[in-house]
């Protein structure tokens, strides 16, 4: 019987084995609160060359571009109460939503009260850096945050008193660049003004800045325990490879005989509709997933094979072992090159649930030859 073809293949070396983006999330060694976060994290607001706000509508596709400056966050947001502030106009329901500017990109991040996530950086150190310099700002909030408790309610009113008759004299001075000129007594906080400042360009009505500073007159704070913000835990949710494993020009890979072939390797295997471009194919993974929110959480190595050779991998793990599993899948379309052609009417017996697929896949590479 003649040998099969096998196209040469292109398989990944490990130190090449770069995900195109990774979900990670960190675990804080303390409670955040969350509403404390929403409402007084420091924002870079964004505004085009007429003074207007930059808005990326809801639903839009579009992605957020790198304004800087580098480590700038651009958004926060908290779906439950409602509340927005930044360059977005939706918000999740179940967790704050943020933007950070870093690495010369858009990063979006997530927080709970326990957690933190980074959605779309390249690599787990580039991750790692996103959280540092979120909690950087974190951390720089509280520390204002108890300046700002260690004053009386009577310094405090003083000088946010001063500030607002200072703003009603300027009413043309609508941003915080307009006030870098702004002259400040003596008698007054230095430190506590150009704080509470920072939350000017929030509001684009006087009355709103008002309320917003005026609930530093009640002591506040981002955690209630003394100590560092830090992330000591850190686990790879999701990491997405995409990897062409045909060298050939125009290669078209043979689905239907492949999803079969990997059946009877024991793959759990899948291919939902004959005419889908993509046979999926899973192994459980080895990594641990500790915490209350991943019991009875099935966690899997998932690949998508399609007919241009392409394989989409989604990993939930750090990348020694989605490597690992990636060359198991490797291995397994090695062997499928090299074996003879196959029986299709031997897996009719694997599988009594896939016994109609595979019928039909079994009429179409007939159909085929």
């Amino acid at each position: 019987m003649t040998e099969k073809y096998s196209p040469p293949l292109n398989i990944i070396s490990e130190d090449k084995f770069i995900p195109s983006t990774i979900v990670l999330k960190g675990f804080f060694n303390c409670s955040i609160n969350t509403d404390i976060l929403t409402d007084f994290l420091i924002i870079d607001h964004k505004f085009d060359k007429d003074n207007q706000r930059i808005k990326l509508i809801s639903g839009s596709r579009k992605n957020i571009p790198y304004y800087g400056p580098e480590g700038a966050i651009i958004f926060i947001a908290s779906g439950s109460k409602k509340k927005k502030r930044g360059i977005r106009t939706g918000a999740m329901n179940n967790m704050i939503s943020s933007d950070i500017q870093i690495g010369g990109k858009n990063i979006h991040v997530k927080i709970s009260q326990k957690t933190i996530t980074t959605v779309g950086t390249p690599t787990v150190q580039a991750a790692k850096k996103v959280i540092d310099k979120y909690i950087e700002h974190m951390t720089n909030l509280q520390k204002m945050l108890i300046y700002s408790n260690s004053l009386s309610v009577e310094e405090k009113e003083k000088n946010i008193n001063w500030l607002t008759n200072e703003l009603k004299r300027f009413p043309e001075k609508t941003r915080e660049k307009d006030l870098e000129d702004l002259e400040i007594p003596k008698e007054m906080d230095k430190k506590f003004l150009n704080f509470i400042l920072k939350y000017y360009n929030d509001y684009d009505e006087l009355k709103y800045f008002e309320n917003h500073i005026s609930r530093f007159l009640n002591n506040i704070l981002l955690k209630d325990l003394e100590g560092n913000i830090e992330c000591k835990t850190i686990n790879v949710y999701n990491s997405v490879y995409h990897n062409n494993v045909v060298k050939t020009e125009n290669f078209k890979m043979p689905l239907h005989k492949l999803s079969l072939y990997f059946l009877k390797l024991g793959f759990e295997t899948n291919w939902h509709n004959v005419f889908n471009d993509g046979v999926n194919v899973c192994f459980d993974i080895e990594e641990k997933k500790d915490g209350f929110n991943n019991q009875n959480k099935f966690y899997k190595h998932r690949f998508t094979i399609y007919s241009t050779s392409e394989i989409r991998q989604s990993s939930p793990t750090f990348s020694a072992e989605a490597y690992k599993y990636y060359m198991k899948l490797i291995e397994g379309i090695k062997s499928f090159f090299k074996e003879e052609d196959i029986d299709l009417s031997k897996y009719l017996k694997t599988d009594v649930k896939c016994k109609k697929n595979l019928e039909i896949l079994m009429k179409m590479s007939d159909e085929i030859k």
